[in-house]
């Protein structure tokens, strides 16, 4: 029992007091510390990265691990045109020697400039001659791109405004649409055949029907006339339908080959054009608000881990003093519990203390 005495002698109020107000202070301090931590520095190469991609995605600058991301964007804005003045597929090898014949030049080229509007009207000026189709134009706040055809015997002008612009990369491709037109054409011949077999049948089914109507009519067969006319309805549409898909694959086939001839007296260009500006006073201002606005939540952030977070930890904590509350007065009661049900009392604890 002296144990105990002395125990409770040493636990003071004031000392737990003390103990509990430096565990809070630590736990503030720790919260703050880390907040701020995490939110500046993380903040900050959170920030150097998006201003690094902002960069990249508006000028075109190249850092180390990007050039390959930088090339496939723009890669893919190039090539963001028509299937149909694309190359074919695949490693086919078309047969004879006349498939520089049937030959497709395109052209592609990327202009980064600081005179964007001018340049970008330049390309648009194109629009206004005779033999240049313009197929996509995209202007924008940063660039524009723009995808024509023109005839072979202006090609020399056409580049000649494009390399005024001092290109930074002038790409072409020339590939062969030989076999494409030869499959098309094959296709047509086939469905020829087929149209001119199924009127030909139904032509031929028309007039065996018509007969064998006359042969019942002339021997008042009703069932058999009956039948007969049955017969001749659904063979005809049946025959009509036939025809007319036939008919509209056709249609479609020789549109798709007249479209492959076309490119043969077209050559293509796919011009995208980007602002170069060293300064971008739109880019630095919207990186100010960016980074401001990043300020203020990180600031409240820490506030509240400060205030609400602190809370929430000293409701934890109050949890566990329940908790241990709860035990203590458990195994008080438990204690005395224990004394009773085997008859023991104070005087056997100082006579074994003795």
């Amino acid at each position: 029992m002296e144990f105990f005495k002395k125990l409770k002698q040493s636990i003071r109020i004031g000392r737990i007091l003390k103990i509990a107000g430096i565990a809070i202070l630590a736990i503030i301090a720790l919260a703050v510390f880390s907040g701020l931590f995490s939110k500046l520095f993380g903040s900050h190469w959170s920030s150097r990265r998006v201003a690094q991609e902002g960069y990249e995605n508006n000028f075109g600058i190249s850092y180390p691990g990007r050039s390959q991301d930088l090339s496939a964007g723009l890669l893919e804005k190039i090539n963001t045109v028509a299937d149909k003045i694309l190359p074919p597929d695949g490693n086919e090898f078309s047969s004879g020697d006349n498939a520089e014949d049937y030959e497709v030049t395109q052209y592609s080229s990327t202009i980064k400039t600081r005179n964007l509007e001018d340049d970008c009207n330049t390309i648009a000026g194109l629009k206004a001659k005779d033999y240049v189709i313009f197929e996509k134009s995209d202007q924008y706040e940063t660039g524009c791109n723009y995808t024509f055809k023109t005839e072979k015997d202006h090609v020399k002008e056409i580049l000649t405004v494009i390399e005024s612009l001092n290109p930074r990369q002038l790409y072409v491709n020339t590939y062969t649409i030989k076999k494409q037109v030869e499959n098309i054409t094959s296709n047509i011949e086939i469905l020829e055949a087929k149209k001119a077999a199924i009127e030909a049948t139904l032509a031929n089914a028309t007039k065996s029907y018509d007969d064998i109507t006359k042969l019942a009519t002339s021997i008042s067969d009703v069932d058999s006339l009956a039948k007969i006319i049955n017969g001749k309805i659904s063979v005809i549409e049946r025959l009509t339908q036939e025809r007319l898909n036939v008919s509209a694959q056709l249609e479609t086939a020789i549109r798709n080959k007249n479209e492959q001839l076309d490119r043969l007296a077209y050559t293509y260009f796919q011009i995208n054009v980007t602002d170069n500006k060293f300064i971008n006073i739109d880019y630095l201002k919207d990186s100010w608000q960016a980074r401001v606005k990043k300020f203020v939540v990180d600031v409240n952030i820490i506030f509240q881990d400060v205030t609400v977070g602190l809370f929430a930890v000293l409701l934890y904590l109050l949890k566990f003093a329940l908790y241990l509350l709860i035990v203590l007065i458990a195994a008080k009661y438990f204690w005395q519990l224990t004394k009773y049900i085997f008859g023991i009392n104070s005087s056997d604890f100082k006579k074994l203390n003795r």
